[in-house]
């Protein structure tokens, strides 16, 4: 089976390459913008750029069984101000690779995301209405229309604040942040009023993976099984890897004046993902604990 991923340098995406890396029988195809380096020890490294004219030509010729597609622009902010080009790379890219898959005969897994909901319920399914706050939640509705007309052979996964320690350098979440503004003895502002399932990024991976050698389509959650503060989740990894937690100041949303609004909460039901494909994401005590074993930030 040949499988090609996209995003294969961002923090997901080179997860999603070292759980392929486990499958002999799989030839990993891995999409890089540039001369980045792919951090995988059996991918197949091809230049796509999604600003490009034409770059689904690369991606129909490298012939996938499967399409992963995790690339996209995910900072919120960013794309509250480059919407232009948010709009460019998070949906129309994304619909030309649902149209190539679907010309070549591939299955299509795309990550979406929370931020497709308003925050305003206290639960979501995934037969929950979407209704996002931002023009970043926008785009990822729209590619997940485009996934769904396009593509029939299709599952999207939409995760929750996923954390964990990059495997390539320059990729950023929650725990990076922490750890940068600690050994920089610098104060960071932490939203207290917004709630989420934060999900480990192995789990993730992991679950993906199942994904794409299953004939399962439709729109699966993945959360974590703890729902906590923002904030709480912040202090709690600095807890664990002994890093200053004085320096995590508890703010509100207002406070923080961020140029994209994000939903106050992003619960997610993820039973559908159990019953299914088996997803356990392990708790967030589980989670820093392993990491602590293999990291020392």
């Amino acid at each position: 089976m040949r499988v090609l991923v996209t995003g294969v340098t961002g923090f997901i995406g080179s997860y999603i390459c070292q759980e392929l890396d486990n499958y002999r029988d799989v030839e990993l195809v891995g999409c890089v913008r540039g001369d980045k380096r792919l951090n995988s020890l059996y991918a197949k490294r091809i230049k796509v750029d999604f600003l490009t004219d034409g770059f689904e030509n690369v991606i129909a010729q490298a012939k996938p069984d499967v399409i992963v597609h995790s690339a996209a622009i995910s900072r919120v902010d960013y794309c509250e101000e480059n919407r232009q080009e948010a709009w460019k790379v998070n949906v129309e890219a994304t619909e030309k690779i649902a149209k190539t898959a679907s010309k070549i005969g591939a299955r299509m897994v795309f990550l979406s995301s929370d931020f497709v909901f308003s925050g305003q319920n206290q639960f979501e399914t995934e037969e929950s209405a979407t209704n996002p706050v931002s023009f970043y939640g926008e785009t990822k509705v729209a590619a997940e229309q485009k996934v769904v007309e396009n593509c029939a052979n299709h599952l999207i996964i939409r995760p929750v604040l996923v954390y964990g320690i990059p495997l390539q350098q320059g990729a950023y979440n929650i725990v990076t942040m922490i750890a940068k503004n600690s050994k920089e003895g610098k104060p960071l502002r932490i939203v207290s009023d917004q709630y989420r399932t934060p999900v480990f990024v192995l789990d993730l991976a992991k679950f993906i993976v199942k994904t794409v050698f299953s004939t399962e389509t439709g729109v699966f959650h993945a959360g974590g099984v703890d729902f906590v503060s923002v904030y709480e989740f912040a202090v709690k990894i600095a807890e664990t890897f002994g890093l200053d937690k004085g320096l995590i100041i508890p703010v509100s949303s207002a406070e923080l004046s961020q140029v994209g609004t994000r939903p106050p909460i992003t619960r997610f039901s993820s039973q559908k993902a159990r019953e299914v494909f088996g997803y356990n994401p392990r708790s967030i005590d589980s989670a820093l604990a392993l990491l602590t074993t293999k990291y020392n930030l």
